[in-house]
């Protein structure tokens, strides 16, 4: 069965959740795609597209849960291929891919967890703490603020479970905790020239 691009990327805007339209901007997307001559699936260019897309609209998928969906679903898709593919066409077009806003998935996450929104806006002030720190994943410091919001509010929630519902590992959760830690360590010193 031949299955046609717009109905794959319809099949992953539902099971995503998107409420913005993104189907046309996709086309346009996989059209400046150079596939002739390469051994890269339809998947993987449209793995790539829909990344590229929703991450100009501010929607918080990663990377991976694109790969990790895609795969799951048993299409050809290899995460080097399309991250070579999304890193190309950046270069080839000067195309800027915003860094996603933790607040994005803050908020998403909470819902999940069931967080009011006086703590969903704690996370986000938590977040906006690690705003200075260069190449570090929105989703983990989101996870991670999370954490520090249920701990201040007595909520029973381990980094473990937050590692199991969200896919991430434990570790990662604890690193950003700890760094967030001394962050703060370092706001209460006052700074001392001699």
């Amino acid at each position: 069965m031949n299955i046609t691009r717009k109905y794959i990327i319809k099949q992953i805007i539902n099971d995503f959740d998107v409420k913005i339209p993104i189907i046309h901007d996709s086309f346009r997307v996989m059209r400046m795609m150079k596939r002739k001559g390469s051994d890269v699936s339809k998947y993987e260019q449209i793995i790539a597209a829909v990344y590229i897309v929703l991450k100009n609209k501010g929607n918080p998928v990663s990377f991976l849960e694109l790969i990790k969906y895609a795969q799951k679903k048993g299409w050809k898709v290899r995460r080097r291929a399309v991250y070579f593919m999304i890193k190309n066409l950046i270069m080839k077009t000067g195309a800027k891919v915003p860094t996603t806003d933790p607040a994005l998935f803050i908020e998403s996450y909470a819902k999940k967890l069931g967080f009011s929104e006086e703590e969903i806006e704690e996370a986000k002030n938590v977040a906006k703490d690690f705003a200075k720190l260069r190449g570090k994943i929105p989703r983990i410091i989101a996870l991670a603020s999370l954490y520090i919001v249920a701990i201040r509010h007595g909520r029973e929630i381990t980094q473990e479970y937050l590692a199991r519902m969200f896919k991430t590992t434990e570790v990662s959760i604890r690193k950003y905790v700890r760094l967030w830690r001394e962050i703060k360590a370092a706001q209460q010193k006052p700074l001392t020239v001699s």
